[in-house]
């Protein structure tokens, strides 16, 4: 079986302040304006079964982050069409839209942190991402939960981060939540209602490899909690982690006192953790492996390239075994959907 056609690769570039820039004249495009522009920017095809957002980490030119974006999805679709029947849930038509967020990454590490944080908070980050989510929420195939109709059941949306661009997606998307969740209420998108009531539109999974960010953030009252407590994600969150991770190893300790999680993986967490390790290609995932609200996955017999250079194994992603974890995360949202949910987010009792 061949892969399926590609479709094509959008990207939306954000400025210093998190602000959306017109891919044409570069001029910021205000809140009120943002709807409007991301349908013109964004033509979802009926085509399209699954829609992958991706965020990019630090000091990544956008041609790279592009690149970087096009060989996730090349891989993606190259091992779906090796291995079909790994993903028993995925249509036959399988059909990626993969959608690239790039943000202004070329900065010092302290500014980073700030620049991924203030994004969301002081800026307009959660805003832009709100409105894209809600467009493509309010204009895709929604998922039928009791799976009842005929067909590929619906477009399911994925977010993929890596590096600080897993600070992004943690910050940005509970503040792209609903407005009596949200610090910035005017950010958010009004939306049919469906799933969690809560949530006008609900992200399908979240993969978020090598983040550069302390072990205890998604710890009860830890930065990035609230992804787990108000955030509109119904699927799996996995994170990946390789002790041959420079980058987030020493790099990361020297900047902030302590490893990260790309190199450590997690300590406690608001949810219980759920940890596995990183399969072949060739291995399927169990249900039990992925049913989980937060999986943490060890990939260092995977990221190893580039050990011995200054940032490691940071960005050793582009793995088959990278595009296996995705689709398994794509099928199990399938599965997610039809029986109504992962296990209750309820308060981790010892924070592990």
């Amino acid at each position: 079986m061949t892969a399926p056609a590609a479709l094509d690769l959008v990207t939306l570039d954000l400025d210093e302040d998190g602000m959306l820039r017109h891919p044409d004249s570069d001029r910021q495009i205000t809140d009120a304006e943002l709807p409007e522009t991301i349908r013109q920017l964004l033509s979802l095809p009926v085509a399209a079964t699954d829609l992958l957002v991706f965020v990019h980490g630090w000091l990544t030119p956008p041609e790279e982050a592009r690149a970087r974006m096009a060989r996730l999805v090349q891989l993606t679709e190259q091992a779906w069409a090796v291995r079909r029947a790994l993903y028993p849930r995925l249509p036959d038509g399988l059909r990626v839209q993969p959608i690239a967020l790039r943000w202004r990454s070329d900065t010092g590490y302290r500014e980073a942190m700030a620049r991924t944080r203030n994004a969301a908070l002081e800026g307009h980050a959660a805003h832009v991402l709100a409105a894209l989510l809600g467009y493509l929420d309010a204009w895709r195939e929604l998922p039928v939960p009791d799976g009842a109709l005929p067909g590929r059941g619906g477009q399911y949306l994925h977010c993929v981060g890596h590096s600080f661009g897993c600070r992004f997606l943690c910050q940005a998307l509970p503040e792209a939540g609903p407005a009596e969740h949200a610090r910035r209420p005017e950010h958010v998108m009004a939306g049919p209602v469906h799933r969690d009531e809560r949530y006008p539109y609900t992200v399908d999974s979240v993969l978020l490899m090598q983040m550069a960010a302390p072990r205890s953030t998604l710890a009860r009252g830890g930065l990035y909690a609230d992804l787990f407590e108000r955030a509109p994600v119904s699927g799996p969150v996995a994170v990946t982690h390789s002790r041959h991770d420079r980058a987030t190893g020493l790099w990361h300790f020297l900047a902030e006192g302590h490893r990260g999680i790309g190199t450590a993986g997690l300590r406690k967490a608001v949810v219980p953790v759920h940890r596995i390790r990183m399969h072949p290609p060739h291995v399927p995932y169990a249900d039990a492996d992925l049913h989980h609200r937060l999986i943490d996955v060890n990939a260092t017999r995977v990221f190893r390239a580039g050990r011995f250079t200054r940032s490691g194994a940071h960005s050793d992603l582009w793995h088959p075994h990278s595009a296996h974890l995705l689709l398994s995360l794509m099928d199990r949202a399938r599965e997610t959907t039809r029986t109504g949910g992962l296990p209750a987010n309820d308060p981790n009792p010892d924070g592990t």
